[in-house]
């Protein structure tokens, strides 16, 4: 987390995600039911326009991009969630 913070994605392991994000959603928008969940992600998220220009716009993801919003979203305190979850489980589980 830090250090996709601190340094630039180099541009190859961009294309390699950009690449495997847009094979998704080819394969996912192959069938009716697929298309649907797109659909509804893009509504229930955004609008249907997302849903127009997501390949355009996944396409122009930059190395300053991601690192902007790693260090923007990216924080100490997300870490500790799953943490948390399984000791909320835990305590769930020993209660009688």
């Amino acid at each position: 987390m830090k250090r996709i913070q601190d340094e630039t994605v180099p541009e190859e392991e961009i294309r390699r995600a950009i690449k495997q994000a847009r094979a998704l959603f080819a394969y996912q928008s192959e069938n009716i039911t697929g298309q649907a969940a797109w659909l509804g992600h893009a509504e229930m998220f955004a609008n249907y326009e997302w849903f127009l220009t997501y390949l355009d716009r996944l396409s122009k993801v930059t190395p300053s991009d991601i690192q902007t919003a790693a260090q923007k979203y990216l924080r100490r305190k997300t870490a500790w969630l799953e943490p948390i979850f399984q000791a909320v489980r835990r305590c769930r589980h020993e209660q009688p």
